[in-house]
């Protein structure tokens, strides 16, 4: 069954970029434009349920950070509170400084992974309030019954 569709508010340069290559490829564009644009939408839906048969089972908690860094966290949770009591501020410097000591990194892109697993586990909050680049830390510390101490 054939039908006419109409759409708007297409980016004229890939328009014309599709048009262009469907012309080069086939050598006309009469008749044969519908079918490459019902191709293409062909090709994207296939993709997509591609896609969503993926066999990737890890929740997104999961793949924020690799198992050695989930075995240094508790060794780090305890470096941190020793030096800063929850509810207290720590600059990216102070953590960087006790992340280097505990878990004998050096690399600026290890030591921020080991903040942003703090961060996503609960453990610490950016404090917006006391720096606009995010480079303030609130200890939040363990939760017990719920409740941060």
């Amino acid at each position: 069954m054939l039908k006419n569709i109409f759409i708007r508010n297409v980016n004229e340069e890939v328009w014309n970029n599709f048009r262009a290559f469907i012309a080069k490829k086939y050598g006309k564009l009469h008749g044969i434009e519908g079918l490459a644009v019902t191709e293409a939408l062909c090709q994207y839906l296939k993709a997509e349920n591609e896609l969503s048969k993926s066999t990737h089972t890890k929740t997104e908690k999961e793949c924020i950070f690799n198992k050695k860094i989930e075995k240094e966290i508790p060794a780090l949770k305890q470096a941190i509170s020793s030096c800063i009591e929850p509810g207290g501020k720590a600059p990216k410097v102070l953590l960087a400084d006790i992340i280097r000591k505990t878990s004998q990194v050096m690399d600026k892109r290890s030591i921020n992974s080991r903040i942003e697993a703090l961060v996503s586990i609960g453990f610490l909050k950016r404090d917006w309030d006391t720096s606009f680049k995010g480079d303030v830390f609130i200890v939040l510390g363990e939760k017990k019954n719920g409740k941060t101490f």
